[in-house]
């Protein structure tokens, strides 16, 4: 950790507070809240996407740092038409990517909160607060947010999470995220298979309690409040999961049919408890 004291034409000048060793390929952390303007792709980037767009048979790409909806633009160009099943995934790792949030989040297809990385510009307090509001900004839109790194790190060394790790797996779950990502527990842990195993278990005892009644409830609200006029999607799968809650109603399951998964997704923001079944004719 350093301060920059001087910027020369080929370098800066830095006065090291905490030293270390600086690895190859070590990244570089700007941690002053401002946007650094750097570009988002270098120039073997750009040659790496042509051929994932040609070739790699994928189906999302995440873009780390993203810091605005130029950003996604810029990548669904280089993909083209060859790349347009490509799944775009921000990752939210900067000050300036919660300023622009919103933003990011109508352009890109799932967002993926990356905690690590915000933890170096936002107090811990602030950083759990910035979660649950991100993931309930993508529940009333519909897309899908996953919840990236310091998810079990004490099973890195450890064979059994703590507890404080049990209940924020269990917070976050019923706070309404998509999916959790792993790093260090999986990459290069000593107890991989018991992390996943304990992650799962957690996620599935928050789900046995989860009020989706609440939930449907819920982001309905939100939406009024937040100003977003209801389209014929919002209409025709609300009136759909408002017949899962009613009463008397013996559903078992949700089916739709759908080009893009357009439908399937809305019908998921609505929370129902039972499973969808998405059929499209588009392979």
């Amino acid at each position: 950790v350093g301060i920059i004291i001087d910027i020369q034409a080929e370098g800066c000048r830095m006065e090291i507070k905490i030293g270390g060793t600086i690895n190859q390929k070590s990244q570089c952390r700007f941690t002053s809240g401002k946007h650094s303007h750097l570009p988002l792709v270098s120039t073997e980037d750009i040659t790496d996407i042509a051929t994932i767009s040609q070739h790699a048979m994928i189906d999302f790409l995440a873009i780390p740092f993203a810091s605005a909806s130029q950003d996604i633009d810029q990548i669904r160009e280089l993909l083209g038409s060859t790349g347009s099943d490509v799944k775009i995934l921000a990752k939210v790792d900067s000050m300036h990517g919660i300023e622009k949030f919103k933003e990011i989040q109508a352009s890109s297809d799932g967002i993926i909160f990356v905690r690590n990385e915000l933890q170096w510009e936002l107090p811990s307090e602030k950083l759990m607060v910035a979660q649950k509001w991100a993931i309930q900004q993508c529940n009333q839109h519909a897309v899908p947010i996953f919840i990236q790194s310091q998810i079990l790190e004490t099973m890195c060394d450890k064979d059994q999470p703590s507890r404080q790790e049990l209940t924020e797996i269990t917070s976050t779950t019923l706070d309404g995220a998509d999916a959790f990502i792993m790093c260090h527990e999986t990459s290069n842990g000593s107890h991989s298979l018991e992390a996943v195993t304990s992650l799962a278990k957690g996620i599935a005892e928050a789900e046995n309690v989860y009020d989706y009644e609440q939930a449907y409830t819920n982001i309905r609200e939100g939406i009024k409040a937040d100003g977003v006029n209801a389209s014929n999607i919002d209409i025709l799968t609300t009136t759909a999961c408002k017949i899962c809650f009613e009463k008397d109603s013996d559903v078992d399951m949700l089916v739709c049919m759908t080009e893009n998964g357009k439908i399937a997704r809305h019908l998921g923001k609505q929370r129902p408890k039972q499973p969808i079944l998405a059929c499209s004719t588009n392979g």
